[in-house]
């Protein structure tokens, strides 16, 4: 491999984006790049995106298998490998004798999720095995981990077993960069505001049936809402501007921040969302939301939810409130799945630079 010199983060999307310069502000010995995954295109400092996240194209695919900017002497950094763009981009950083790093950017689950109607999941299925047969990409669709990285930067020991990496890939428990702010926010000024936060149900294919019934509970939330609580309910910036999600949540939904709306939280509850690890990490008790035996089997293949310390609570209003009531977050959580929460950005922005002075020594030998 060549001496390294510089960083590629790869974002697609500005969840994506913070977690790369949160890392960023930490390195100084080495050059930091973004890698646009809309346009193809590098950028020295952040940028606004055109929406949650790139779509595949021609275009896009063409970008990376023909000019991408990666090479030798860069360390790649993507922030998931299960899209078809990012599993290009590893194939084509490897092809170039980069050294590729998984930072996640959200939670990570055992197997492979797949999204969308089965007439597009037969397409990609298609145009998947295509590319794959001519070698153009690693691993499989939907399966975190599996491009085989050099290094996964986990968030922590308890996340491992989600990911489907071979014993080639070094393992690093280096929390989650974007979370450490919420490690400094203050305790809570109530102790009866209820965050909901909403996933959109309607993008993995399992969950799909579940989600009309899951807009029908978060509008009966705001109809009936628990007794002496207040409650507030936020979208995921995937569903703010969906037709398919009701106007009333819409409406309903708070254009902020959300450390704004964790800090104004006195308890957090969401279903198979990383929102509950954004809780863990503030320290605001939390719970997540279930529907039936099959549901949290599905949301059991994420390891931070299938741990049994998590409370699980229905979607129905008597059902969390009961579940509310002396609501605790059990010890040891942050341990397994946050390591280093407050200063995982300089950790991982410190391996990054060590990273590269080993390189550079070792071709200087």
């Amino acid at each position: 491999m060549a001496m390294i010199h510089r960083v590629i983060f790869v974002v697609g999307n500005t969840v994506q984006q913070e977690n790369a310069v949160q890392v960023a502000k930490h390195m100084s010995s080495i050059h930091v790049s973004f890698l646009n995954l809309w346009t193809g295109k590098l950028h020295d400092k952040a940028f606004s995106f055109d929406g949650h996240s790139p779509s595949v194209s021609i275009r896009r695919i063409t970008q990376i298998l023909f000019r991408s900017p990666i090479t030798a002497q860069d360390i790649t950094v993507i922030p998931q490998d299960v899209g078809l763009l990012q599993r290009l981009l590893v194939r084509r950083a490897k092809r170039a004798g980069s050294l590729t790093v998984l930072m996640p950017d959200g939670v990570a689950a055992a197997g492979a999720n797949t999204n969308g109607s089965r007439a597009r999941l037969a397409l990609r299925t298609l145009v998947d095995t295509a590319v794959k047969s001519m070698g153009l990409v690693e691993g499989k669709a939907g399966s975190m981990g599996s491009s085989k990285p050099h290094i996964v930067a986990s968030w922590g020991a308890g996340w491992d077993s989600a990911f489907a990496a071979g014993e080639a890939t070094e393992f690093r428990h280096l929390g989650c960069p974007r979370m450490d702010a919420y490690a400094f926010i203050p305790p809570p000024t109530e102790s009866t505001n209820l965050l909901v936060c909403s996933q959109p149900l309607g993008i993995p294919s399992w969950s799909r049936p579940y989600a009309r019934e899951w807009y029908a509970f978060l509008g009966e939330l705001l109809d009936q809402p628990i007794p002496n609580y207040h409650i507030r309910v936020r979208l995921h910036p995937a569903e703010q501007n969906d037709p398919a999600v009701p106007e009333r949540l819409r409406a309903a939904h708070l254009r902020q921040p959300l450390v704004t709306d964790i800090e104004w939280a006195s308890q957090v509850a969401s279903p198979f969302s990383t929102v509950l690890v954004e809780a863990l990490a503030a320290d605001r008790p939390f719970l997540a939301l279930g529907r039936d035996k099959a549901f949290e089997a599905q949301a059991n293949r994420t390891p931070f939810f299938a741990d049994k310390r998590i409370t699980v609570a229905p979607w129905t209003a008597k059902g969390v409130q009961s579940a509310l009531h002396e609501l605790r977050n059990p010890a040891g959580l942050r341990e397994d799945y946050l390591s280093f929460i407050g200063t995982s950005a300089r950790i991982t922005g410190e391996l990054f630079e060590t990273l590269a002075a080993q390189q550079l020594q070792l071709n200087g030998k």
